[in-house]
């Protein structure tokens, strides 16, 4: 044999020695098995969860009162409030200048007196002649003018009375006093102007109350009822709770939606005009839940892995609503199945797996069976 055939021969009969080794009796290559992965799993339970209603809106006055002028041109001489500030109902707000209002009752109070004192001549006349009658020394004529002479008199008493109340009225009206406790939240009096009556002088929230209008659809409408709760968050993550109040007899011809009045309770978080989201709890019901992080998402479905032995088994799922680290299972997962926590984002179907321990889930809100 030639010197130069040995090393092919050798390289020969060592690819015949290797080639078992790594493939089959045909000659095929053999996947080496793949390494089983550690999870951790959880059963699915049955709870009773709150149904709610998911809505936005604004947060609104429950109802706003409009301070306005009852002078007519008196100049503004002190302003004792704010926006902002909080007032109680009869609080004097502001006052204009009085002087005139003062006079003219005192005009009015001293035409009283006088009227006053005309009726009592007029009275003690009518019963003077009324004394002398069928004596002969006075006429019949002369007794008739003396008692309308006093009614007429009694007459002028009480136009003077009126008078006197209407400058009352007038005064008072110089003291702007606020007609419910309250928030100012908004102020057009300016010190030294004349207003003119019924001149907005400021606005205030009625008793600091607000409320969240939730906007939601037709069909959800005939499901919410007075007194359900509702939970809102505001725009810098704060939290308000709510009662609702009462519901719209109709829909908006504009955007097909109903409202719903929901009472919050102020936190000072909330302000009129801040939009919020928030949820409207409608009752409750069952739901099978799993934690959250069993869910495994790819190619936009939901997927979760059974265990079946040391295997597992994908299971396609349907999500509803989520509580507190809990995804409920609107399908696909029985109630008591065992499935795979963590790791699942890891795993695909048929891949064998490790149990290193069973997550509990907090039967909370269980049902019993």
């Amino acid at each position: 044999m030639n010197n130069k055939a040995y090393p092919l021969a050798i390289a020969a009969a060592l690819s015949l020695a290797i080639s078992p080794l790594v493939g089959d009796a045909q000659g095929t290559s053999v996947t080496a098995p793949k390494a089983a992965l550690t999870v951790t799993t959880s059963a699915a339970q049955e709870v009773l969860w709150p149904v709610t209603i998911r809505a936005s809106g604004q947060i609104a006055a429950w109802q706003e009162a409009i301070v306005s002028s009852r002078s007519n041109g008196l100049p503004l001489i002190a302003i004792n409030v704010d926006i902002g500030q909080l007032v109680r109902k009869g609080e004097a707000l502001a006052r204009f200048d009085d002087r005139t209002a003062r006079a003219e009752l005192a005009q009015a109070q001293a035409n009283l007196a006088q009227a006053n004192a005309s009726a009592n001549q007029a009275n003690l006349n009518r019963d003077r002649m009324v004394a002398l009658r069928g004596t002969g020394a006075v006429s019949e004529e002369s007794i008739l003018q003396a008692e309308t002479q006093a009614e007429t008199s009694r007459t002028q008493v009480a136009v003077a009375q009126a008078s006197v109340d209407a400058a009352n009225v007038k005064l008072e009206n110089t003291l702007v006093v606020s007609p419910d406790s309250g928030q100012i939240v908004a102020r057009n009096a300016t010190l030294g102007q004349a207003f003119g009556a019924s001149t907005e002088l400021f606005r205030l929230i009625r008793q600091n109350r607000l409320e969240w209008r939730a906007e939601v659809t037709a069909n959800e409408l005939p499901r919410i009822a007075i007194g359900q709760t509702a939970e809102i968050r505001l725009p810098d993550g704060a939290k308000l709770t709510g009662r609702v109040r009462q519901t719209a007899p109709t829909l908006s011809a504009t955007t097909r939606l109903g409202l719903v009045h929901i009472d919050v309770k102020n936190n000072g978080s909330a302000k009129p005009a801040m939009f919020a989201d928030g949820a409207i709890q409608t009752g409750s019901a069952a739901a099978i839940t799993v934690p959250a992080e069993s869910v495994a998402i790819r190619d936009g479905k939901s997927f979760v892995f059974a265990v079946e032995g040391e295997r597992v088994k994908r299971a396609a799922v349907t999500t509803g609503r989520r509580q507190n680290g809990l995804v409920e299972l609107v399908q696909g997962v029985a109630v008591g199945q065992r499935i795979v926590v963590r790791g699942a984002g890891f795993l695909s179907d048929g891949d064998r797996i490790v149990v290193a321990a069973t997550v509990g889930v907090s039967n909370a809100g269980s049902l019993k069976q």
